[in-house]
């Protein structure tokens, strides 16, 4: 079962609205606040409905969810922050094998970090599937694809509230 397409759009949609020279204002925030209540309860009530489980159970399946979403929101932050010193380097004096030597570690870091972060999307995957009959994992699929759009819906949402915010 593969649920990147909606960690990929969290990741991007986060990672683009920070950092010096991107987006307007602060990341919305995945751990608390009112982005994180409405994705919490869009998950839960559509994990209860889609798969037909009690609220108890749909609500640990959005705890370990969370929990995902900031490990790998950590993770992406890293990631864009090493993507960003690339570029300094990169576009900065020095030549390429002064560039070479300095990319070097951070080469290093970012394929260990990426490498986490599948480790850990997997860890999280693999927690989901254990919990499911096959035709809950295919309705889990479905699901993850519904999820992916409405989430961008919110977040984009949210960010202009933000902004209309700063803007009184």
């Amino acid at each position: 079962m593969r649920l990147a397409p909606l960690f990929l759009l969290c990741s991007t949609l986060l990672c683009a609205q920070s950092g010096p020279g991107r987006g307007e204002g602060p990341r919305p925030n995945l751990q608390d606040g009112p982005l994180a209540a409405r994705l919490f309860q869009l998950r839960m009530s559509r994990i209860q409905q889609t798969l037909g489980l009690p609220e108890e159970q749909a609500k640990a399946i959005a705890e370990r969810w969370k929990r995902f979403d900031l490990e790998f929101m950590n993770s992406a932050q890293r990631l864009g922050s090493l993507r960003q010193r690339f570029n300094e380097i990169l576009r900065g004096p020095g030549t390429e094998d002064e560039k070479g030597a300095q990319l070097k570690p951070l080469l290093e870091q970012f394929l260990a970090q990426r490498g986490q972060q599948e480790q850990a999307r997997h860890r999280f995957e693999e927690d989901l599937r254990g919990s499911f009959k096959p035709a809950q994992q295919a309705r889990l699929i479905l699901l993850m694809e519904d999820l992916h759009h409405e989430l961008g819906d919110i977040m984009k949402e949210t960010m202009r509230e933000q902004r209309q915010g700063r803007g009184k």
